[in-house]
């Protein structure tokens, strides 16, 4: 009577096994794409490798990618730029040297100071 007790335990027990490796086999296959959804998933990535070869052909090819005329209004717009950042730059300077020979500091002091008044007025709101 054990020895069947036991078998049948034993029994039980792979079957139980068998299960459990069974039920997470449907999981990892219920998890997977199906066929139809493999088959959407390369025609868009062959779609995007297509077009980003296209893409790569026309930087290597030497093709112009803007006009010359595009070049110079880029390059005017950027000098105008350039130059408006510098004078705004300079007049900051001017102003935080002049605070600093009113307080008998130097340039590098005012900004520190400046900038932990700014921190600490930040952080408090």
């Amino acid at each position: 009577m054990d020895a069947s007790i036991e078998s049948l335990e034993a029994e039980r027990k792979k079957i139980s096994a068998l299960l459990s490796s069974l039920h997470a086999e449907r999981k990892t296959l219920s998890e997977a794409l199906t066929d139809s959804e493999l088959k959407k998933r390369i025609e868009g990535l062959n779609e995007e490798v297509n077009r980003m070869s296209k893409r790569v052909s026309t930087i290597e090819g030497g093709t112009e990618l803007a006009s010359k005329e595009e070049i110079q209004q880029a390059s005017k717009n950027f000098d105008k730029y350039a130059k408006v950042w510098v004078d705004r730059k300079r007049k900051c300077m001017d102003a935080v040297e002049q605070i600093g020979e009113g307080m008998e500091k130097k340039t590098l002091v005012v900004m520190v100071r400046t900038l932990l008044w700014l921190a600490a007025t930040l952080s408090v709101n």
